[in-house]
């Protein structure tokens, strides 16, 4: 073979992973952050690693820890329920912690409107620990209670020069000031007041938290309500059963949706607040292979800056997740839905993003390569987009290097001592420099949330 024929062919070869870790530590999107990856196969055979055993904000990769933890304790096809007595002029609501319950349901069970709801909650209303007080006011953080039906949201409909709720809340006021330019809503949390200005209606609907997502309950069925400790002995005259679990899980992890996440945390965790239910979650995965301090969960959906969790750890959960079925059933995200809907394009990718101000991740598998990753990066000062398109170009060479056919894939598929390597970085390629990329990560308090359904540069 001639040199230039063997020049051509090192050419053409795709970049290895090691050269791609290189590139993704040197990317300028990353200049002064914190990066943690790991990669491995299916049998747990370690292919490449960078501080896979820092611990880092995950963001909203904790819930594919809660979605593994709740189909673990409680089953694919586990209901909630929800249990009305009716004993008029009371109605008694036992809530049953079903995070897809609708209005329509609550009202037709309640079979009429009576004048005081009892209502019985496994668990009182609350915000996780460290959630930042200026995300309260955000549709993507409503208060986690056990009885919350649409969920935990008002859409804000408007006719001609009126405003209102659905569902109705009589203790939120809205004043309604049309002017020019972009619709825009300001919730004063304090005073329960929305401002509404600018051009109504808007082109898309807009809704907002829920503050009160008991008493937003109860209205439709009572004229006022009171919480009980016990609910009545006899049987229940009507029983709402719930969506299988695997709805919720499906929504909770395409969709990042916060409230669906800690909602099954608190089914699983069976806590009374959601640290309770996080420390739960933290004992689980002790028992499924994720070594002891890989893991501080202070809640399910990612919010807390206080969540931290190695790359490790993340890549044992997306094995755990494979093992349950979340892929077959279409229980993770991937490339042009939900949180992927412009990332990854043309890949059979199949896992769960997570995004904070300055936070970005990225947990799962290639699902044709066998190749089961978790890229952890804190602390980016460039725009966050910045740092996810360089994410996801060391994922794209990833699948180039252990492409379908190739002597890369056959090596990766057939490990020939899967027992042996499973928790092994002797052969696996490895990048320990010094610097800020070889640093771990530690929570800061001026770090803001993003939306799941916001606009291009607050996206999960």
């Amino acid at each position: 073979m001639s040199v230039s024929l063997v020049l051509g062919a090192l050419l053409a070869a795709p970049p290895s992973p090691q050269t791609l870790l290189r590139q993704l530590v040197r990317d300028p999107a990353l200049r002064g952050a914190f990066l943690g990856v790991y990669v491995t196969n299916r049998s747990g055979r370690v292919l490449l690693q960078q501080q896979a055993d820092r611990m880092m904000m995950p963001a909203s990769n904790q819930k594919l820890l809660t979605c593994v933890y709740a189909v673990t304790k409680l089953g694919w096809q586990y209901r909630h329920q929800t249990k009305i007595w009716r004993r008029d002029p009371e109605i008694w609501i036992e809530a049953g912690n079903d995070p897809l319950l609708q209005s329509v349901d609550l009202v037709a069970a309640g079979g009429g409107h009576f004048e005081r709801a009892k209502v019985i909650l496994p668990y009182q209303a609350q915000y996780g620990m460290g959630w930042e007080i200026d995300d309260l006011t955000e549709k993507y953080l409503p208060k986690v209670s056990p009885l919350t039906v649409d969920g935990g949201q008002h859409v804000i409909r408007y006719s001609s020069d009126k405003a209102w709720l659905e569902p109705a809340n009589s203790s939120l006021r809205i004043e309604l000031s049309p002017s020019t330019g972009a619709a825009k809503v300001a919730f004063d949390f304090d005073r329960r007041t929305l401002s509404l200005t600018g051009s109504w209606p808007p082109p898309k609907p807009v809704s907002i938290p829920q503050p009160d997502p008991v008493a937003v309950a109860a209205d439709l069925v009572a004229d006022s309500h009171t919480v009980v400790p016990a609910p009545l002995t006899d049987a229940p005259d009507a029983v709402i059963t719930g969506r299988p679990l695997a709805d919720a899980i499906r929504i909770c992890m395409i969709e990042s949706d916060n409230r669906l996440a800690e909602m099954l945390l608190m089914s699983a965790g069976g806590g009374e607040t959601i640290r309770a239910s996080a420390e739960a979650m933290e004992r689980f995965w002790a028992t499924q292979g994720v070594r002891k301090g890989e893991i501080r969960a202070v809640d399910g959906s990612g919010l807390s800056r206080h969540n931290l969790v190695t790359p490790r750890a993340l890549a044992r959960a997306m094995l755990v997740a494979l093992k349950h079925g979340m892929a077959t059933r279409r229980s993770l995200v991937t490339p042009g839905n939900g949180t992927m809907r412009s990332r990854l394009t043309g890949l059979r990718f199949s896992g769960k993003t997570g995004t904070l101000d300055t936070v970005t991740c990225l947990t799962g598998i290639l699902e044709d390569r066998g190749i089961v990753l978790s890229v952890l990066i804190n602390h980016v000062v460039s725009p966050v987009r910045s740092a996810m398109a360089a994410v996801d170009r060391f994922v794209k060479g990833l699948a180039s290097y252990y492409a379908v056919g190739t002597k890369n894939a056959s090596s990766n598929f057939h490990d020939p001592n899967p027992a042996e390597s499973r928790h092994s970085s002797a052969h696996a390629h490895r990048l320990d420099g010094s610097g800020s990329h070889g640093d771990a990560a530690f929570p800061r308090a001026d770090r803001r949330t993003q939306s799941a359904h916001a606009t291009p540069d607050r996206a999960r």
